[in-house]
């Protein structure tokens, strides 16, 4: 969470990220256009918003069920969508926080695209878990 909130500052504003994508592009593709670069950085920053949450909705789903012992060892859909609760509210309270920062905006759709991301880490953690044979 505090690395979330951390790239919800100045530092993780298009600006500053452009520094460091754009300069990439250009070094593989001398000639890539400038809306080329903000497409790749759209798609880039999204897919960090899904990568992010899939990842902070795990370590609530494994925070949740290692919070009390329990008999038996198994999925349990109330860990989960207390882990997509959690991961949701605190999208709407990152996308709060952006509205105030100057270099930043919040956005509705981006704590669309935050719960999906937690609901996907999710996904396939049931998945590894059903693959695997532990539940």
């Amino acid at each position: 969470m505090s690395l979330i909130f951390s790239a919800s500052t100045d530092l993780g504003s298009v600006r500053r990220t452009s520094r460091i994508i754009g300069p990439f592009l250009r070094w593989f593709n001398p000639e890539v256009s400038d809306e080329a670069i903000a497409t790749v950085q759209l798609l880039v920053r999204k897919a960090g918003h899904l990568v992010g949450y899939a990842i902070l909705a795990l370590l609530v789903w494994r925070a949740k069920r290692n919070a009390v012992p329990r008999q038996q060892v198994g999925w349990s859909n109330a860990d989960a969508r207390f882990a997509l609760l959690v991961t949701a509210l605190y999208a709407c309270t990152d996308e709060l926080h952006q509205a105030f920062v100057p270099s930043r905006l919040g956005s509705p759709l981006d704590v669309v695209i935050d719960t999906v991301g937690g609901a996907l880490g999710l996904a396939l953690v049931y998945l590894l878990g059903k693959t695997l044979k532990r539940w």
